[in-house]
C-alpha cells in the first residue's frame, strides 16, 4: 500500500565489497523549482488591486512563494480535549463548560491563543494534568484532539485578475500543516500532517467575502511522538492568492492559471554519474489553481536545451496530453536524455528550466469547451548533480503508477573483484510508500543499472540481483525491515531492524478512542482486521530459518527497547531456538545513536551473512561462477497468512486464497528426507484456512513427493508452473475423493478474488487511480454536487500527499466516451477506479456494478444472500463505501450517499493512509459525526467469489 512518500537516501559507506546498496526514507529532497513569481513591475500590481481597508500592500508580497499571502485573523479560539469527531456547538462561548474525561471536575472551556509571525499556531491546555493522566493511560493519552478557529476575508478585489474563469471568484489557495484535516465554513479539507510542503487546496470564493477556518488539532503520537508532556501542538496555516496566473502577461502572452509544486518530492531529478544519466525520467508536478480543466500539451527545454532534450513519457499523454482537473495535482512524468550533438557528449550535468504548453479548456457561450493556450515555465533551474563512480548517486525510474519516483545507490567499491555474478542487494528503509514502491526501485537497479557507465556493466559486481536482499531499518523503516522479513521471507538473506516497533497498536494503543464505548465487539473485530496484516508479531513464525539481528538502544523513548525485545523472544520461540534471533541492545543509548547500523556489531553480522554465504556454482564455460544465496530452507515452520495481498513465499509456498478471508490461515511444513543420500526429500503440509496455494520460484528438484493434509500429489515438474495451484475442495467428501487438487490453468481469477483484488479497500491505491465523477446527482440540490466535487478533488489530494501517485479525474460522460459500454477494465490496463456515486447518480458506476438505472426509493441495499431480500438502508445521512471488481485484475471502489451527510461520512474513511480500519465495505451512518467506528451501520468482507460473506460481517 502506498502511504509516504518514499525514496532512497544515501546510506552509510561502509559496505561490504561484493554487494550493491539501495536505502529507502521519506527524507526531504531540496527543492528544485518553485511558483513562477510575479513580474518585478510593482505598480502593475498596485493596479490589479483594490484600494481600501481589505487591499494589499508591498510588504505583504512574498516572493517566496511567488503569490501574496492572505492575512487571516491572528486570535485563535480553542476548545480543548474533546474527542468527538463533531462540529457541533462550536460557536464561541467564553463561559461554556463541555464535557471531557481528561480535566479537573470533567469539564473543559474556549480559550484563545494569537498565531505568531511566521502563522504557527501553539495550542495550550491548562485544564490537563498531563503527567498525571499519562501514568496510568500510556502513551495513547497524548493521542487526543481539540478545536481551534479564526476567521479570514476574501481581498476585495477591483479588477478582476480571473477574468478567463466567468465566474467573477477568486483563487485562493490554502493549507494547514501538522494536522489531519481542517474546515472552511463546512467544507472538509486534507491538512499536511508531515510538513512535506507538497500541496495545497484551491479555494474559488467571492471577493470581499469572510469565511470560518476550524482546525481539528490532533497531537498524532506516531508523527509527534508521545514522551514530552504536555505534548507540543502546533499548527501553521498559509492562504495565499496565487498571481499573476489566469490573465494576460506582458506582450499579451496568457499565463495559465497552474502552478509548478515546489515541496519535498515536487521535483524529480536523477544525477549523472560520469556523464551517465541515472535513469530515463524526471518529474514535475503542477497544480491546477483555477475553475476550468487544463491539459498539457507538451513540454521542451528552454535554458540547457543544447545538452538535453525531453518529451511527455507516455505515448498516450503525448498524443491527448495531461489533463488536470481544478484544485488538483498531477506529476507529469518525462523522458529526459542527452543530445547527440556532439558538444552533449561531454555533458555530466548542470542546471536546466523547462517550459510547459497548456491548454486551459473554456466554456464559450453554447456550454462548448474551447482551449486558450499558455506557456508555464519552471523559473528556478532544476539541477543534475554530476558524479563520480563509487560515490552514492540519485537515480530515478517508474514506478508501479506509472509515476517517477527515486532512490539512492551507494555501488560496491571494487566491482572487478568481486566473487558473484549477482550481487546481493542491502536495502535500508526509513518509512516506505510500500513494498511495490521498494521493490520497483531494486528491481530498476538490477535490470537497467541507472547510472553506472557502459564500460562497467558487464563486470560481476555490477548485476545487482533483486531477489538477493540484505534488510536493514530504523525507526519506521526498522518496523519496515520486519515487515519485509515476515511477510517476504525467501527474498532476505538477513535482517537488521533497528528501533523498530511491533504494530500500530502496541506502539499507539487505541485505548482512548471514543468508539470503543459505542461499538459492538464484533465489529470491532471486523474492522481491526483490515490492518492486522501489518501486524508483524503475528507472522514470526514466517522469520525461521532467517538470520536476524534486532538493534535498540536501551534508553530509547521513542520506539522504547520492549518492541525489539519482544519480537526476539517471539523470532526464537517460533524456532525453538534460543540462539535463533540476536538481540542487540547497546546500553545508555537512545533512539539514533552513531553507528547504529554500522559500527563493529552491525558490520560483523552483515559480513558474516554476506561471505558466509558464498558458494561455487557449477561452471560456465570452463570458470566457476561465486554466488551469494540465500539461507537454506528449515526442515520444519509454520507459514503464517492474514492477507495473501501482502504476501510473498516462505520455503517457495505461496498462498493464493483463504477459506475464509482476513481470518488467520496457517501451513505446517515438514521436509522428511529420503531414506538414502540421494533421493529427494518428501513435503508434508497441514493446512488451516488455506484454500488454494502455489510453489513460487521453486526448483523442480526441491522434493520427490508432496502430502497436503493427507492427500498425496504426484510429482509433476509442471506444479511449480506460475500458472498451476493446489486448490481445496469444499464440502463433503467421498472416501475416494482428494480434498487437494491440481488445477492447471489461471483461469480461476476471471471470476474469483486473487492477490491483486484481494482487498481489504486500501488495496484500491496498489495501481494507478482513476476518479469518476457522476453527473446525475439532483440537479436541485446544490450542496450534493458541491460536495461530491469536493470529495473528488479530496479524494485525488490525499493519493498525491500521502504516496505522490497520479490520479485522473474524470467525469462519467468522459469515463464512458474513453471506455465505451465495456464493464471491464481493457486488457492488460492496470488501473483501479474511485467511483464518486451510486448507480443512478455515476453511469460508470451502473456499467460497471450492473446496477439498475433507478430506484423505487432512495436506499443503500445490501444483498446478504440469494435467499433473502437483502436489508435497506434508507435513514437521512447513510453512507456506502465499498470495493468491487472491475474486471478479473482490476478494483472499482465506491464512495456514496443517500444525501451529501452520507457521501461525506463515507468519503472520511477513504483509507489514505496505513491505520485506517476499513475492511472492503462499510456502511456508514448519521451518528459517525460524535460516535466515530460506533456510528457505522454495517461492514465486512466478501468472499473469495465476492459473494456477502455472513461470518465476515457485522
Amino acid at each position: 500500500m502506498r502511504t509516504l512518500t518514499c525514496w532512497l537516501m544515501l546510506a552509510t559507506t561502509v559496505i561490504p565489497l561484493h554487494s550493491v546498496t539501495v536505502t529507502a526514507n521519506h527524507h526531504k529532497q531540496s527543492p528544485l523549482s518553485r511558483n513562477v513569481p510575479m513580474s518585478s513591475d510593482d505598480s502593475a500590481h498596485e493596479a490589479l488591486l483594490g484600494i481600501g481597508g481589505d487591499s494589499y500592500s508591498d510588504d505583504q508580497w512574498s516572493p517566496k512563494y511567488g503569490a501574496r499571502t492572505v492575512p487571516i485573523e491572528t486570535t485563535w479560539q480553542v476548545r480543548e480535549a474533546i474527542n468527538a469527531h463533531e462540529r457541533g456547538h462550536l460557536e464561541y462561548d467564553a463561559k461554556a463548560k463541555f464535557p471531557s474525561e481528561l480535566a479537573l471536575d470533567g469539564l473543559v472551556s474556549w480559550h484563545t491563543t494569537k498565531m505568531d509571525f511566521d502563522g504557527w499556531v501553539s495550542v495550550h491546555y491548562p485544564d490537563i494534568k498531563w503527567q498525571f493522566n499519562q501514568q496510568f493511560l500510556g502513551w495513547g493519552f497524548n493521542q487526543f484532539q481539540a478545536w481551534a478557529r479564526t476567521s479570514f476575508t476574501v481581498p476585495n478585489i477591483q479588477r478582476q485578475l480571473h477574468e478567463s474563469e466567468g465566474d467573477g471568484l477568486v483563487s485562493i489557495t490554502i493549507q494547514c500543516e501538522n494536522i489531519g484535516d481542517f474546515y472552511v465554513n463546512d467544507e472538509r479539507l486534507s491538512g499536511d500532517w508531515y510538513g512535506y510542503e507538497l500541496t495545497r487546496h484551491t479555494l474559488r470564493l467571492l471577493p470581499g467575502s469572510r469565511h470560518t477556518l476550524s482546525v481539528r488539532v490532533v497531537h498524532e503520537v506516531r508523527i509527534f511522538g508521545g514522551v514530552i508532556i504536555p505534548p507540543p501542538s502546533k499548527f501553521k496555516v498559509e492562504l495565499r492568492l496565487p498571481f499573476p496566473f489566469g490573465h494576460d502577461g506582458t506582450n499579451g502572452s496568457y499565463r495559465p492559471m497552474v502552478q509548478v509544486v515546489k515541496g519535498n518530492g515536487g521535483v524529480v531529478v536523477m544525477d549523472a554519474v560520469d556523464g551517465t544519466l541515472a535513469g530515463k525520467y524526471i518529474s514535475v508536478a503542477l497544480r491546477n489553481v483555477g475553475g476550468n480543466p487544463v491539459v498539457v500539451k507538451s513540454v521542451k527545454v528552454i535554458r540547457g536545451s543544447r545538452f538535453l532534450e525531453v518529451q511527455l513519457a507516455d505515448q498516450q499523454t503525448k498524443k491527448e496530453g495531461i489533463h488536470i482537473f481544478p484544485s488538483t495535482h498531477r506529476p507529469i512524468a518525462i523522458r529526459l536524455s542527452k543530445r547527440s550533438g556532439p558538444w552533449a557528449k561531454e555533458y555530466g550535468g548542470g542546471e536546466f528550466t523547462l517550459e510547459f504548453e497548456i491548454e486551459t479548456l473554456l466554456p464559450d457561450e453554447t456550454g462548448e469547451q474551447k482551449g486558450r493556450i499558455g506557456f508555464l515555465t519552471t523559473v528556478e533551474s532544476l539541477l543534475i548533480v554530476s558524479r563520480k563512480w563509487g560515490e552514492p548517486y540519485i537515480y530515478t525510474f517508474r514506478d508501479f503508477d506509472g509515476t517517477v519516483h527515486y532512490a539512492a545507490a551507494i555501488p560496491p567499491r571494487n566491482p572487478e573483484s568481486q566473487p558473484s555474478s549477482s550481487a546481493p542487494v542491502l536495502v535500508a528503509l526509513h518509512g516506505a510508500a510500500s513494498i511495490k514502491n521498494v521493490m520497483n526501485a531494486i528491481d530498476s537497479l538490477a535490470l537497467s543499472l541507472p547510472g553506472v557507465p557502459e564500460i562497467l556493466k558487464g563486470l560481476p559486481g555490477i548485476k545487482p540481483d533483486s531477489s538477493r536482499l540484505f534488510i536493514a531499518g530504523h525507526s519506521n523503516g526498522g518496523q519496515g525491515a520486519w515487515f519485509l522479513a515476515t511477510h517476504f521471507p525467501d527474498k532476505a538473506i538477513a535482517v537488521t531492524p533497528a528501533a523498530g516497533y511491533v504494530n500500530i497498536k502496541q506502539y499507539v494503543p487505541f485505548t482512548g478512542w471514543l468508539s470503543n464505548s459505542y461499538t459492538d465487539a464484533h465489529l470491532r473485530g471486523i474492522l481491526e482486521s483490515s490492518i492486522i496484516e501489518f501486524d508483524n508479531d503475528v507472522h514470526m513464525s514466517n522469520t525461521v530459518g532467517l538470520p536476524i539481528l534486532a538493534r535498540t538502544g536501551s534508553m530509547d523513548d521513542n520506539v522504547p527497547p520492549f518492541h525489539s525485545r519482544k519480537m526476539v523472544r517471539l523470532g526464537q520461540e517460533n524456532a525453538h531456538n534460543t540462539t535463533a534471533i540476536w538481540l542487540s541492545e547497546v546500553p545508555g543509548q537512545g533512539h539514533w545513536f552513531t553507528g547504529v547500523l554500522q559500527d563493529a556489531a552491525m558490520l560483523s553480522f552483515l559480513n558474516t551473512h554476506l561471505y558466509d554465504n558464498i558458494i561455487t556454482l557449477p561452471p560456465t564455460k570452463d570458470e566457476d561462477i561465486k554466488a551469494v544465496v540465500l539461507p537454506p530452507f528449515p526442515s520444519s515452520c509454520v507459514i503464517t497468512v492474514i492477507n495473501p495481498a501482502g504476501m510473498g513465499s516462505k520455503c517457495g509456498i505461496q498462498v493464493e486464497q483463504l477459506r475464509i478471508p482476513f481470518r488467520k490461515g496457517t501451513i505446517k511444513l515438514e521436509i522428511v528426507k529420503g531414506h538414502d543420500g540421494g533421493e529427494l526429500p518428501t513435503w508434508v503440509l497441514a493446512t488451516t484456512n488455506i484454500r488454494r496455494l502455489s510453489f513460487a520460484d521453486l526448483p523442480s528438484t526441491r522434493f520427490a513427493k508432496l502430502v497436503v493434509d493427507g492427500t498425496s500429489i504426484a510429482f509433476n515438474k509442471d506444479i511449480v508452473s506460475e500458472s498451476v495451484t493446489l486448490v481445496r475442495s469444499e464440502g463433503r467428501l467421498s472416501n475416494t475423493d482428494q480434498r487437494w487438487k491440481i488445477s492447471e490453468s489461471d483461469g480461476w481469477k476471471q471470476t474469483e478474488r486473487h492477490r491483486e483484488t484481494y482487498g481489504p479497500a486500501i488495496q484500491v491505491l496498489e495501481k494507478r487511480v482513476v476518479i469518476v465523477i457522476g453527473t446525475h446527482f439532483d440537479s436541485t440540490n446544490v450542496q450534493f454536487t458541491k460536495t461530491v466535487d469536493r470529495i473528488a478533488k479530496l479524494v485525488a489530494h490525499d493519493i498525491y500527499q500521502y504516496g505522490r501517485g497520479d490520479v485522473e479525474v474524470l467525469t462519467d460522460t468522459e469515463f464512458l466516451a474513453r471506455h465505451g459500454d465495456h464493464s471491464s477494465a481493457a486488457e492488460g490496463e492496470r488501473t483501479n477506479v474511485v467511483l464518486i456515486g451510486d448507480g443512478h447518480q455515476n453511469s460508470a458506476t451502473k456499467l460497471i456494478l450492473g446496477e439498475r438505472s433507478s430506484a423505487g426509493t432512495a436506499s443503500i441495499q445490501l444483498d446478504t444472500d440469494s435467499d433473502s431480500e437483502g436489508q435497506d438502508y434508507r435513514h437521512p445521512g447513510t453512507g456506502l463505501l465499498m470495493i468491487r471488481p472491475w474486471g478479473p485484475s482490476n478494483l472499482a471502489m465506491v464512495i456514496a450517499g443517500l444525501d451529501p451527510e452520507g457521501l461525506e461520512t463515507a468519503a472520511r474513511l477513504f483509507p489514505k493512509r496505513t491505520g485506517l480500519l476499513v475492511p472492503d465495505w462499510v456502511i456508514t451512518g448519521p451518528e459517525m459525526a460524535w460516535k466515530g467506528a460506533g456510528g457505522i451501520l454495517a461492514a465486512g468482507y466478501w468472499g473469495n467469489h465476492w459473494e456477502y460473506l455472513p461470518s465476515m460481517s457485522a
